[in-house]
């Protein structure tokens, strides 16, 4: 045991000074390109791109013809031909981008960076703008984080999240907003938007103020036509501006009967639709018993 511990060390070490080595010269001295192997060893083989480290400040000696190819890089904004040597191919673009970060290696191939992230879906309170004194809403909405200079120079909120492996800090817009995480998560996978998160502060918001009954649907029904039950969402946090006659229902939050004002929200063909939905939403308090009041 003692013996593999020394040599996996060694292996750490020895793998670090190589990498070290091969940047023996100014970062500004190496370019990573995505390309056929510069040197093709069978005639008719076909070479597939691969992502390579190149020196591109190579050691020639001065008054000798060289017959070399050459490559054209971009250095501050203008293009430039350079001779080269290949110092190291890399075995995927995972291996290549790891490397550019680690060193500050310049990327000719433009394709180690992942595209700027312009749609997120963040939990933000809402309204965004409000009195100091009020309290928002944690609502699930899809953030534009890609907004044009113009835009920049007018107030907007800002958004911190992790961009090809740091993290930036953008103004954003909000593009839409969502009903709940079930419908989040359809949009971001229908329209392949891979960065969301669901705060804390919504799961406990939703917990406390959704709940799933049993109750007679339409509200305001005449006597003369009664209706079956049918299972419903309601939501129990409103907050209206001006007070309005809503219906009524008792929960037990804390171990205390309380009395809340509601709003349907949805209803659901059957008890195994409300299940599934209440689990990918975090909903806690389901009751599929029926009494009428």
């Amino acid at each position: 045991m003692k013996y593999l511990l020394v040599f996996a060390l060694f292996l750490m070490f020895y793998g670090d000074a190589t990498a070290q080595e091969k940047l023996e010269k100014e970062a500004s001295c190496y370019a990573i390109v995505y390309a056929e192997p510069f040197e093709k060893k069978e005639a008719g083989k076909l070479y597939m791109p691969e992502f390579q480290l190149l020196d591109i400040c190579p050691k020639r000696t001065p008054g000798l013809a060289y017959q070399e190819a050459r490559i054209t890089i971009t250095r501050n904004g203008k293009k430039q031909e350079t001779a080269f040597d290949v110092v190291q191919i890399f075995k995927d673009k995972q291996e290549a981008a790891e490397f550019a970060r680690r060193y500050g290696v310049a990327d000719e191939s433009m394709m180690l960076m992942d595209l700027p992230k312009c749609k997120i879906i963040r939990v933000v309170e809402m309204p965004l703008r409000k009195r100091p004194d009020a309290k928002g809403t944690p609502t699930i909405a899809l953030l534009d984080t890609c907004l044009s200079a113009e835009a920049a120079r007018r107030a907007h909120p800002v958004a911190t999240f992790e961009e090809n492996g740091r993290q930036v800090s953008r103004i954003f817009e909000i593009a839409k907003t969502f009903a709940d995480i079930t419908e989040a998560k359809t949009y971001a996978r229908e329209n392949s938007i891979a960065d969301v998160e669901i705060s804390e502060q919504y799961k406990k918001h939703v917990a406390d103020c959704r709940i799933i009954r049993l109750i007679e649907l339409p509200l305001s029904k005449r006597p003369d036509k009664p209706q079956p039950p049918k299972i419903a969402l309601l939501e129990t946090c409103l907050k209206d501006e001006i007070p309005q006659q809503r219906p009524v229902i008792e929960i037990f939050r804390g171990g205390q009967k309380t009395v809340r004002e509601f709003e349907v929200i949805k209803t659901f063909a059957d008890q195994k639709e409300a299940e599934t939905y209440a689990a990918e939403n975090g909903l806690t308090d389901v009751d599929f018993s029926w009494s009428k009041n």
